[in-house]
């Protein structure tokens, strides 16, 4: 006999997970996430579309961007077009591939699956989609498509690992920095007490697989895992110890 009380309730869970982690832009709010996404990431920002060519708003994003930038795409331009734009965003690296036609937006803790140019005749008067991914749904997606790239990379020959160079934060960055907020001093507690209830906290809220976990007690998290910038900026503002 079917429950249907704990069916409805099983529901729900995955609504509001998929409501937090995977949503659906128009046009509008593709264009007001992809900036918003690029002005607030301090650590990598990846670009993959076929046309190099950027908006005046993006390229001055950009451009004061102090995150990592990597922009790959499809057109062979002119020698001077491409000065241009390495004048323009000093901290880009270009890479051209043949045959690429996929675009998506990724920052630390962000990936944005969509339609949608970063030139102004797509942005104002296309109809455009796209998927955004934060969170735990962001994490397992990153993986497959550090693989794609490293395909995609060995075909055309460029001798470069993207992802791997790319610099998050660990887990105990993030906990050095919530325990620099709280003004306590971890050797002052008794062994693993805060470290203990910031794990506590993050597993409450976070999707964590075993590995991640310390062996000898699974409420403890490894400290050198990474984690994303949603993760990061979710837990300085509400953990507490």
């Amino acid at each position: 006999m079917i429950d249907y009380e704990n069916t409805i309730y099983y529901n729900t869970e995955i609504e509001e997970f998929m409501a937090e982690s995977i949503e659906l832009l128009n046009t509008t709010e593709l264009n007001l996430e992809i900036e918003n996404m690029f002005k607030k990431e301090k650590h990598f920002i990846l670009i993959l579309s076929p046309y190099l060519d950027l908006t005046d708003k993006i390229q001055s994003i950009l451009s004061m961007s102090q995150a990592e930038i990597v922009i790959v795409y499809r057109e062979t331009l002119k020698e001077k077009k491409i000065e241009e734009f390495m004048e323009a965003i000093p901290r880009g690296k270009f890479f051209s591939m043949k045959d690429f036609h996929a675009k998506a937006y990724i920052t630390s803790g962000t990936m944005i699956i969509t339609s949608l140019n970063l030139y102004e005749h797509s942005q104002i008067k296309n109809f455009e989609l796209g998927i955004i991914l934060r969170a735990t749904s962001y994490n397992k997606m990153i993986e497959k498509l550090s693989e794609e790239l490293k395909i995609l990379f060995n075909i055309n020959k460029h001798n470069i690992k993207i992802l791997e160079n790319l610099q998050l934060p660990t887990v105990n960055d993030l906990f050095n920095e919530i325990l620099k907020k709280s003004n306590k001093i971890e050797k002052d507690f008794p062994d693993a007490k805060l470290f203990g209830q910031f794990s506590e906290q993050m597993i409450n809220r976070y999707t964590f697989e075993r590995k991640d976990r310390w062996n000898k007690d699974e409420n403890m998290l490894q400290r050198w895992i990474k984690v994303n910038r949603h993760m990061y900026e979710w837990a300085l503002e509400n953990i507490r110890l």
